[in-house]
């Protein structure tokens, strides 16, 4: 139950925060994170959270099989410029019970542009000064999806949907093979089209595995980076993201990824007795 109230403690913020004029603009990374958010929380990642930014305000919807949907609102404010890591502030937030809650402040970063990583201190809480997750829920470290277009905006359905791979993602669409597990006994295949990702594993007792769930690319990051997002395990249960780095030469497409949920790599080196996992795909003819 603490896990969960970290979470959906994630977003509350403090009255005592100056209000942005209304008729600020979005501009930078602020405009960047306009629309809804989605993420899961909690021991099993199996309580959905849903956050809506339109301007400076905020919306947060955390859904609990206990008390249904729980509703908060407030504003938010980013400072891209900020070093090491670009900060974000939630405030003005009021608690069900009305009551003004602390502000949360923490860390954000785009893996691409519906993808998003948020590192919150808690409410009342010191900022972060690093993206990793802390013990029992504060710091917590959570990954976040956008919204697709709305069931009626079929322009932009299409639009998505026509939208062909270019660049590294267009060079591994197809079928990879590579070997891993502690003793690269386990055979594992990956298969890309478009922006679905099929992985299929065979376990040391004979048993074969399949999951599925989307990839998106960094060519720009250094190292370039990968993200595996909405993946399922074998029982039907959301997996946190992986972050990974890789490079790709040819028909060998090398992978460098951390735990789901964990951070990413920062080289090409593979963890001692585990993440990160280091794993060199050969494509199938």
């Amino acid at each position: 139950m603490r896990r969960l109230t970290s979470a959906a403690a994630l977003l509350a913020a403090l009255a005592a925060a100056p209000a942005l004029a209304a008729d600020d603009a979005p501009k930078g990374d602020l405009a960047k994170l306009q629309g809804t958010w989605t993420t899961r929380v909690g021991p099993q990642n199996n309580v959905p959270v849903t956050v809506a930014i339109k301007g400076h305000d905020v919306s947060l919807t955390i859904t609990t099989p206990q008390s249904g949907d729980i509703k908060a609102s407030g504003k938010v404010k980013v400072d891209e410029a900020a070093k090491p890591h670009r900060t974000i502030d939630f405030y003005d937030f009021t608690t069900p019970n009305g009551e003004a809650a602390p502000e949360n402040l923490g860390l954000y970063e785009f893996t691409d542009a519906d993808t998003l990583r948020f590192c919150m201190g808690g409410p009342g809480n010191q900022r972060p000064t690093e993206f990793k997750a802390g013990e029992g829920g504060a710091p917590n470290l959570s990954t976040w999806t956008r919204s697709k277009a709305a069931a009626g905006d079929e322009k932009e359905k299409n639009k998505a949907a026509d939208a062909k791979p270019t660049g590294d993602l267009a060079k591994i669409q197809g079928t990879w093979t590579a070997t891993g597990g502690k003793d690269k006994d386990v055979p594992i295949t990956l298969t890309v089209k478009d922006r679905t990702v099929k992985l299929t594993f065979t376990t040391p007792q004979g048993d074969e595995r399949s999951m599925s769930g989307a990839v998106s690319l960094n060519e720009d990051a250094k190292p370039k980076s990968i993200d595996f997002t909405g993946f399922k395990n074998p029982n039907g249960e959301d997996v946190p993201a992986a972050l990974a780095i890789y490079t790709l030469n040819g028909d060998e497409f090398t992978v460098c990824g951390g735990a789901p949920g964990g951070e990413r790599p920062t080289e090409f080196k593979a963890g001692e007795g585990g993440p990160p996992n280091l794993i060199i795909f050969t494509r199938k003819k």
